[in-house]
């Protein structure tokens, strides 16, 4: 995390393609890991690809790799 959770807001985007645009998605930290649940369906990521969280003015809060789930 770039920034700690507590201190994110409440509307957060998420980019998981390089030239997609970030878009409105829940976001749940548990420790190092972070699950992403999309507002709008979106097409499912492939695990490798990197996840980055934004905050609406555009400051990157987190990233990450993302993997299969339940892996």
């Amino acid at each position: 995390y770039l920034r700690p959770p507590s201190r994110w807001p409440d509307h957060l985007l998420v980019q998981t393609v390089y030239r997609q645009k970030a878009v409105p998605a829940l976001v749940r930290t548990s420790g190092p890991e972070m699950r992403i649940v999309f507002c709008e369906p979106q097409p499912r990521p492939c695990p490798g690809q990197v996840a980055a969280v934004y905050s609406p003015e555009g400051q990157v809060l987190a990233g990450g790799v993302i993997v299969p789930e339940g892996s």
